[in-house]
């Protein structure tokens, strides 16, 4: 930019100050505006698990329960039943998200990086997810009550439905590599990058059991825009694919899960009481969809004119900031927000910097 321009130099002597271009950079907290950011779409979970089942009864505490005994008649004593067990949920999403995180914008080299992002989906809400199970197993038979499971076929078991109370995308340290800024014509520009992310859910009420898988990490994509506003702040907003949060968890170093008990239909309709004991084999999670998160930050500085680091002094960079953007008719420079760059938005600048920080 020519630091020669009538405009450029009636600053200058207001302020009795040289002009050397300096580079903006800026960091600031950025809080998500939840009413403005949505979700939608759907996440659905298969996991996949090995174990056994075994009957409620014992000979103390719970004599009259259900016994289980292999094949499809006989047996005596209540026995552990090979089983693996397959259960599904399926979530409609419909959302307000909230969050946070940091963003440090260097205009002048056009990158940036992001650190500290944390997106809560729920936003402290709970959402009702259906869920099913289908079970194979060896073949048994049951006393009290008495009924006979052929083994070898898939059975599918309807469940109550869960609610899901957690869903989170959490920046798990910082960008391998500074993301790339695209400059605009009207004081904005359009970021991309990647950060390493974990993505958390949790639930409750699947046929008495809780939920919480293992967190699936991945890298994630950011596409969005960058604006600097006329107040010296700045809005962003980050468009994600929810299919970027499909995946498959290591269920390698999992626990076995806790052993929980269950109604299981008989052919005469009442229900047998069996406890499962599993082992998680694989956990696999789809989603579909679309987020977009508009998150705002306030203006770093002391006060208008304070608009690049450091914060808290006004000087020369600052100076600078202004009057490229003026040059530019950005709209960090139209300081009465008329849509007009005269001189009033330069006495304004003017006035502003002379009163100078607390």
């Amino acid at each position: 930019m020519n630091t020669n321009t009538p405009h450029v130099r009636l600053v200058a002597a207001a302020l009795g100050a040289s002009l050397p271009l300096i580079a903006n950079a800026a960091g600031q907290d950025f809080t998500i505006d939840s009413v403005a950011s949505s979700t939608a779409g759907s996440l659905g979970t298969l996991t996949t698990t090995d174990g056994s089942l075994i009957g409620d009864f014992d000979a103390d505490t719970n004599p009259g329960g259900t016994q289980t005994r292999p094949g499809f008649f006989g047996g005596s004593g209540n026995n552990p039943i090979p089983v693996s067990l397959d259960i599904s949920t399926d979530t409609v999403l419909d959302l307000n998200p909230a969050g946070a995180f940091g963003l440090d914008a260097d205009t002048s080299a056009l990158t940036f990086t992001m650190d500290g992002l944390m997106a809560d989906l729920l936003n402290g809400e709970t959402v009702v997810t259906t869920a099913g199970l289908e079970l194979l197993f060896s073949t048994f038979n049951t006393v009290n009550p008495s009924s006979i499971y052929p083994g070898g076929i898939p059975l599918p078991v309807e469940i109550e439905a869960g609610e899901l109370s957690t869903i989170m995308i959490t920046q798990t340290g910082p960008m391998d590599a500074p993301g790339v800024l695209i400059p605009q014509l009207d004081n904005s520009w359009i970021l991309a990058g990647a950060i390493p992310a974990q993505f958390t859910i949790a639930g409750s009420g699947f046929g008495g059991a809780g939920f919480e898988p293992a967190p699936s990490v991945f890298m994630l994509p950011i596409t969005g825009t960058y604006v600097i506003d006329g107040d010296g702040g700045a809005t962003v907003t980050i468009s994600l694919d929810l299919a970027e949060l499909s995946n498959t968890v290591d269920t390698t170093d999992l626990p076995p899960l806790p052993e929980f008990p269950f109604a299981l239909p008989t052919l005469g309709g009442d229900t047998a009481s069996v406890l499962f004991s599993l082992a998680l084999t694989s956990i696999a999670v789809n989603a579909e969809g679309s987020m977009n998160l508009v998150a705002t930050a306030d203006a770093a500085g002391c006060n208008a004119a304070d608009v690049t680091e450091p914060f808290g002094v006004l000087d020369l960079s600052d100076l600078s900031a202004f009057v490229n953007a003026f040059g530019m008719q950005a709209p960090a420079a139209d300081l009465d927000n008329n849509g007009v760059y005269d001189l009033t938005d330069i006495q304004l600048y003017v006035t502003t910097f002379l009163a100078g920080c607390p």
